[in-house]
């Protein structure tokens, strides 16, 4: 891959995550009058459209056959039950997540949200470590100290 796409792979990804947290800061604490959207509402439709892509693109994938695509999903979820109940427990908690998060938006200022919920990666790192028995390098462990350390200058 080329230095150039990467570089600008990185600054989309950047701006994307950026205008997220401050559109769903600004949308929630927006002074109008009248009631503030549902987050649950603005998290069911979230997930309604990634399935509505999901499913646009296993039609495509599948050569746009409708009965492809039935035949597909219902191979892969209904005849599958416990392969799909056992993303039960994973997407419980990433939809609890996704709400939460927006609380911590209506309740935080944009920068100290971002910042915080960097520590995700934090806590993966040290699973991956703790119970995965996974090996972080020097410059990994390194990256850790002061994204932690980040994370401290902003609470203070």
């Amino acid at each position: 891959m080329s230095t150039n796409l990467k570089y600008l792979s990185l600054g989309i990804l950047v701006f994307q995550t950026t205008s997220l947290v401050l559109t769903m800061r600004y949308s929630r604490t927006l002074k109008e009058e009248g009631p503030r959207y549902l987050s649950s509402t603005a998290v069911v439709v979230a997930e309604l459209l990634k399935i509505m892509a999901c499913i646009l693109l296993v039609y495509k994938d599948s050569k746009c056959s409708l009965r492809a695509l039935n035949r597909v999903l219902h191979d892969e979820i209904l005849n599958k039950p416990m392969e799909t109940l056992k993303l039960a427990i994973p997407s419980g908690i990433y939809t609890l997540q996704n709400n939460l998060l927006y609380v911590a938006l209506s309740n935080l200022d944009a920068a100290t949200y971002q910042v915080t919920y960097q520590l995700k990666i934090l806590t993966t790192a040290l699973f991956s470590v703790s119970m995965l028995s996974k090996k972080l390098g020097v410059y990994q462990w390194l990256s850790l100290v002061i994204l932690m350390t980040g994370v401290a200058f902003v609470q203070v």
